[in-house]
């Protein structure tokens, strides 16, 4: 085993999986922050439903005793003959004009509320939550690109499309092993292996691909025996109307 080459490729892999951790950490703080905007606007919107729900009910009402009342002048200005069944109607659409215009002030009243109520939550618990974790998400950045600038050197050894760590960690243990002894070696091995799991691939797309057209053609089939049992039940219908017909 090539001690240095083994060292190199050590060091290598131990910097790509420092700068997993360091992926990690930031999308960890990613997610909470997600999740506290997913949260506040879940809640908000439970919150809320109830009186939108309300004031959609209002609005037709209103719409409703709107359309009413506007038949109900044109009749006035038409002078047609005025039935006592209208002034009933009247009496009765008074208290429900009332309740409408009630129910819709009222839920549209609540809804402010509401917004007033989670925007005064949103800036006092829930932007310093944010902000303290976008900061640690710079942080982490700064960190990371600090430890990319200062340790850059360690992967220079390495082709553009070995920098990353699947390439380092089968690498490194191709040389542990004693399967390869020399860079060049190593990167064969590591061609070979790609081309292995490139075919190992396509094979399973492939077999992915037969099974989803094996059930395509099943369901074909199905279809027309049942196209098929129409036909002859309509052909034996047509038989039996003959038949009766003579």
């Amino acid at each position: 085993m090539d001690k240095e080459l083994h060292q190199d490729l050590l060091n290598a892999t131990h910097y790509y999986q420092i700068l997993e951790e360091i992926s990690e950490k930031k999308n960890s703080k990613e997610s909470e922050i997600y999740a506290l905007k997913s949260n506040f606007n879940q809640e908000k919107e439970r919150k809320d439903k109830p009186f939108e729900r309300l004031s959609t009910v209002g609005i037709i009402a209103c719409v409703a005793c709107g359309i009413f009342w506007f038949a109900a002048l044109l009749v006035l200005l038409t002078d047609e003959e005025f039935a006592p069944n209208d002034g009933t109607a009247m009496l009765l659409f008074i208290p429900l004009t009332l309740v409408a215009v009630l129910l819709l002030i009222f839920s549209k009243v609540q809804l402010r509320k509401n917004e007033v109520t989670f925007e005064e939550i949103k800036r006092r618990t829930v932007l310093p939550q944010i902000e303290a974790l976008e900061k640690e998400i710079s942080k982490i950045t700064e960190a990371g690109q600090l430890f990319i600038k200062s340790n850059q050197n360690l992967i220079e050894f390495l082709p553009n499309s070995y920098r990353n760590i699947q390439a380092t960690s089968y690498m490194l243990l191709a040389i542990k092993n004693g399967r390869a002894d020399t860079l060049k070696e190593v990167f064969n091995l590591y061609e070979e292996q790609l081309h292995r799991w490139k075919l190992e691939d396509a094979a399973r797309q492939s077999a992915e691909a037969q099974e989803y057209l094996l059930l395509a053609v099943e369901e074909l089939n199905a279809q027309q025996a049942e196209t098929n049992a129409r036909l002859r039940s309509i052909e034996f219908m047509q038989y039996l109307n003959q038949q009766s017909n003579e």
